[in-house]
């Protein structure tokens, strides 16, 4: 396993409107808040650091292992030997 470790940080932001948004991205909401019918503020951060066996799985929040250059088991990617040719 890696011995990298990963910073999560969870953004709360408040949203009033007159209809529920269902699936937006933050683009949408910023937009929603500043130029549209919605109004919003900014609740707070959480954050924490990770290491690939405590955590994961929060490592996948909307991306793979791949993204973070890791393979299925946690180990560094880079250092995996390439396929023979």
């Amino acid at each position: 396993m890696t011995d990298r470790v990963f910073h999560k940080t969870v953004i709360r932001y408040e949203v009033i409107s007159e209809e529920p948004l269902g699936e937006v991205s933050l683009e949408d909401i910023y937009n929603l808040c500043t130029d549209g019918p919605c109004s919003g503020r900014f609740l707070g951060l959480k954050r924490r650091s990770l290491t690939v066996g405590s955590g994961t799985g929060s490592l996948q929040a909307g991306s793979g292992s791949e993204f973070f250059r890791l393979d299925a088991c946690g180990a560094d990617a880079d250092c995996l030997a390439t396929e023979p040719t």
